[in-house]
């Protein structure tokens, strides 16, 4: 959080900040920053000043989000994390846990085989289709991620909450296995575009690292939002820190490459949001300490959450034809 936007919203009186405030999201039910879910008061303090200006930017905006929740409760919004709030509980599909547990190992087994195959594609050369199964990946993982989640309500619904913790915290280090094997993948084929001197192998490399690495800060907070289901906060920030460090890397990496300012502001509104959650974490675990490190990481980043609201979902959409398109040019 910017310091003069504490600093003003604390010379507020009370009565009309929470005032100025509410009216304001009248206009723009959109935002909310889901402030009351921060349990520390300083804390809930920082969130509701940032808010206040999200709200602003909405009004000039049309009634439109234009900027993003700095420090936010897991149900904030606007965000530029991957996983967007959903307040709806997970659907039961079946209330046989033995079925279910079924169609998480054949998922699993079925994702195994697709990151096997993709490596062999990608080692004999057809990058294409390299990407295509990058794309089933994502789907897949998703899927295995909602399985989790109905794995949870399942047993909550039985009031079976115990063994529910212990399941999530299985099919959390599952995911976070996962996460850490696409994240190393995704620089070793870094790498291999550093050396390669041939210019579509270059290209491609680079599309596949990248493309990768964003997969696997997506399942990082997949991970994290698994871990904070189970009641443990301090492994969801850890889970959330290794999603912001892929989005500073991604950024890093643009920044070598095409350096095109509206993938930038994504990489870095990404990076922003998730220490930010991350701290939200760390809040609700008590670490004072822990709070004021990931805190700082999230101010280095956030002054570019004003840039514009970065779309996960079509900024994605748009690199899967550029990338299609440039592999086959061969050309950056």
């Amino acid at each position: 959080m910017k310091a003069h936007l504490l600093a003003a919203s604390l010379l507020l009186p009370i009565m009309t900040f929470v005032a100025s405030a509410a009216g304001a999201s009248q206009s723009c039910p959109l935002v909310d920053c889901d402030c009351e879910a921060i349990s520390d008061i300083r804390w809930r303090n920082v969130c509701e000043s940032r808010e206040v200006k999200v709200i602003e930017d909405c009004l000039s905006n049309q009634g439109l989000p234009k900027s993003f929740c700095g420090l936010h409760g897991p149900q904030g919004f606007p965000v530029a994390t991957s996983i967007q709030p959903d307040s709806k509980s997970a659907v039961v599909e079946s209330d046989d846990l033995t079925t279910t547990a079924k169609l998480i190992a054949t998922q699993n087994w079925s994702l195994d085989d697709s990151f096997a195959v993709l490596k062999s594609r990608e080692r004999a050369k057809q990058y294409g289709d390299a990407i295509q199964l990058v794309g089933l990946l994502e789907r897949d993982i998703e899927r295995l991620y909602q399985l989790h989640r109905q794995v949870d309500a399942a047993y909550k619904q039985v009031g079976q909450t115990k063994e529910g913790a212990q399941a999530l915290t299985a099919h959390a280090q599952s995911l976070e296995q996962r996460a850490q094997a696409l994240r190393s993948y995704s620089g070793e084929l870094w790498q291999q575009a550093e050396i390669s001197s041939v210019d579509r192998e270059r290209k491609a490399y680079r599309t596949l690292a990248f493309k990768i690495a964003r997969l696997a800060g997506t399942v990082y907070e997949y991970t994290a939002d698994l871990s904070g289901l189970m009641g443990n906060p301090v492994a969801s920030a850890g889970a959330w820190q290794s999603a912001a460090e892929l989005a500073q890397s991604l950024e890093k990496w643009e920044r070598s490459t095409e350096n095109k300012s509206q993938h930038l502001t994504f990489y870095q509104a990404q990076a922003a949001a998730r220490w930010h959650r991350a701290t939200y974490e760390l809040i609700e675990a008590g670490q004072a300490d822990a709070v004021a490190a990931t805190l700082r990481n999230a101010q280095l980043v956030d002054q570019y959450a004003d840039q514009g609201i970065a779309d996960n979902g079509s900024h994605a959409d748009h690199e899967m034809a550029e990338d299609t398109r440039a592999i086959k040019r061969g050309s950056r």
